[in-house]
């Protein structure tokens, strides 16, 4: 267990080096938690930058329910699914990520708590305003609400589509 987490900050400090600037994109650090499950796993709305505390915590935290729903969630069958959504939402300054387990054997809340669940839980709590892990007999729902600058120190910044400036019309 610690070497997949050794390996989970390692492929987070990959993840920053290839950037080639001062963060990683969300979506890479998550992407390289989950590679053996690329076909079963959806990935949205996770396209900003983040910094290089958020990329380890992320990447912890990702590996963990990775971890978990590969033992006891929906990747521990060939039917499950897991959903994985982020949302910025620039007026009020939160990130929202949110991992969803679907299709895997039935969901219990655990009887004791290990180091996983003090990673995903209880260490979380130092990146987000509020962590939230719901046991749904259907699938895990995991939900962090966090504050856009604790993302990254010099404020999070969002991949935007390359678009052409406005043409101007002459009158």
């Amino acid at each position: 267990m610690l070497n997949g987490r050794v390996r989970a900050l390692s492929d987070a400090y990959d993840a920053l080096a290839n950037s080639g600037s001062d963060g990683a994109p969300l979506s890479e650090v998550i992407k390289r938690q989950l590679a053996g499950f690329s076909s079963r796993v959806a990935i949205s709305g996770c396209d900003i930058i983040v910094g290089p505390s958020s990329a380890q915590q992320f990447a912890l935290m990702v590996h963990e329910l990775a971890t978990n729903a590969t033992k006891y969630g929906a990747l521990s069958n060939a039917q499950g699914l897991v959903s994985i959504e982020g949302k910025s939402d620039r007026l009020a300054g939160v990130f929202s990520f949110r991992w969803h387990e679907t299709g895997g054997p039935p969901v219990a809340k655990p009887t004791r708590k290990g180091f996983g669940s003090v990673i995903i839980q209880d260490a979380a709590k130092s990146l987000a305003r509020s962590v939230s892990v719901e046991f749904d007999p259907l699938g895990l729902k995991y939900e962090l609400h966090i504050d856009l600058s604790a993302l990254e120190l010099s404020g999070t910044k969002v991949l935007e589509p390359v678009t052409a400036p406005p043409q101007l019309v002459a009158s």
